[in-house]
């Protein structure tokens, strides 16, 4: 399985918009042939700060298949236009060294919570 992650810097005045029109994302890497899943995040304190986690059955299906295909040049004309400069892709291979780490159930914190609890300690 391999691992892309693509960092994604967003214009301030932009950022609603590009998180509005990433949502044709959903169609386009549901239907990529060899993505296994996609999710975009946010930056808790950089809000103009995006990582796109993508997973590939194989390096081939990014490479070759998707940055080939009709969805990717959808995927760049929809997003390009609120971006401070072209996205930085790379790919990473199985985990070198990797860890279990079990999260409590209870008291676990949202971003939402965070910039909350933030603002109050302030």
């Amino acid at each position: 399985m391999i691992v892309e992650i693509a960092k994604f810097e967003v214009k301030p005045e932009d950022v609603a918009a590009f998180i509005a029109a990433t949502r044709v994302g959903e169609r386009i890497f549901n239907e990529a042939e060899g993505c296994i899943s996609m999710e975009l995040r946010q930056c808790v304190e950089q809000p103009g700060s995006f990582r796109m986690i993508v997973l590939w059955r194989k390096i081939e299906d990014h490479i070759e298949v998707f940055r080939n295909s009709k969805g990717v040049q959808e995927w760049r004309a929809t997003i390009g236009p609120f971006l401070k400069q072209p996205g930085e892709i790379l790919n990473f291979d199985e985990p070198v060294v990797s860890a279990g780490v079990r999260l409590p159930s209870e008291g676990v914190t949202t971003s939402s919570n965070w910039r909350a609890k933030a603002s109050v300690d302030r």
